[in-house]
């Protein structure tokens, strides 16, 4: 591998390692264009690029750092090259996800340690959440289509055709779902607190949360947490519903969150590494930082000011 790497960028760098940041791309940057130019190690560009035996190699048989900084260049750093530590695992994580990349994605975690806590934290949480769990009418991406071909809608209305994509895409989201479950993804991603479905079921069988302003009231007594993981699971169980032909098939929010935690059953999860890569844990870090500045990590209660009649789930009744 060293012969391949010098042969393909001998000639541009005098100091060659392992862990040289090698350009993603030759072109150059054009000026007031807002363009950005990466540079990464072999083990990370390995991966983005799809190749399991460059990955494994570099990280296991050359001394390739799992947590090698990530380079840029950029018109805003004036064409400067500069160094981002402590982010390239996460960039890589992520990319590698949202790609649907899965074989890359078993030899990273398997054979080259990676941890779904490097990528699942703040807007790439989002974002990979989305991907996984959010219907689109118009997949593009040959990864995440599934199986159907255009014969197989050729004659259908704008309508079906619609939902037939969406359900042959959806097909493939939860298969990469499954995947991440059977590589030892952890439950407490996706949920870091998880939703108190029995307190509803109780709330909804008391008949409490029948009209909208018992709905705020309830959620406003919730702490930010709580909110924010009732509102995940009812985008989450909304995209399922939706692809239902009847209401009979649909699921409340209570028997689709316990559906999905159900897949975790008998599944083995990550162990944290955290002492050994603490720097490349945000959440963790975040918690060390509450920590040394006296913070208790408690959420607040919240209030009319701190939630409104925004959120993404209502439960159902007369309004």
């Amino acid at each position: 591998m060293r012969d391949i790497v010098r042969g393909g960028y001998g000639d541009l760098y005098d100091d060659l390692t392992i862990d040289t940041l090698l350009e993603l791309s030759d072109e150059p940057i054009r000026p007031h264009c807002f363009e950005q130019k990466f540079y990464m190690s072999p083990l990370h560009l390995g991966a983005i690029l799809g190749y399991s035996n460059i990955v494994a190699t570099a990280c296991n048989e050359l001394g390739g750092k799992i947590d090698a900084p990530l380079g840029m260049q950029s018109d805003g750093t004036m064409g400067e090259f500069v160094t981002y530590d402590h982010c390239s695992p996460s960039y890589v994580m992520e990319w590698i996800i949202l790609k649907n990349m899965k074989a890359i994605l078993k030899t990273l975690v398997e054979d080259c340690g990676f941890q779904f806590r490097w990528a699942f934290h703040g807007s790439s949480k989002d974002t990979i959440c989305k991907r996984i769990f959010e219907l689109s009418e118009y997949e593009s991406n040959p990864r995440w289509t599934g199986g159907i071909l255009e014969e197989d809608y050729a004659f259908e209305s704008s309508r079906v055709r619609r939902r037939m994509r969406s359900a042959s895409a959806y097909k493939e989201q939860m298969k990469m779902l499954d995947y991440l479950v059977d590589l030892g993804f952890p439950f407490a991603l996706l949920f870091p607190t998880e939703v108190k479905i029995e307190e509803l079921e109780q709330l909804q069988k008391a008949k409490k949360l029948e009209t909208r302003k018992q709905n705020r009231e309830y959620m406003r007594s919730l702490n930010r947490k709580d909110r924010e993981a009732i509102d995940l699971a009812s985008e989450m169980a909304s995209s399922y519903n939706s692809l239902k032909n009847s209401e009979a098939e649909m699921l409340t929010l209570c028997d689709y969150y316990r559906m999905l935690k159900k897949k975790w059953d008998g599944k083995e999860s990550q162990v944290a590494r955290l002492e050994e890569f603490e720097a490349l844990d945000p959440t963790w870090r975040a918690e060390r930082r509450r920590q040394e500045e006296g913070g208790s990590g408690e959420e607040d209660s919240g209030d009319e000011s701190s939630y409104g009649s925004g959120s993404s789930y209502e439960f159902p009744g007369d309004y």
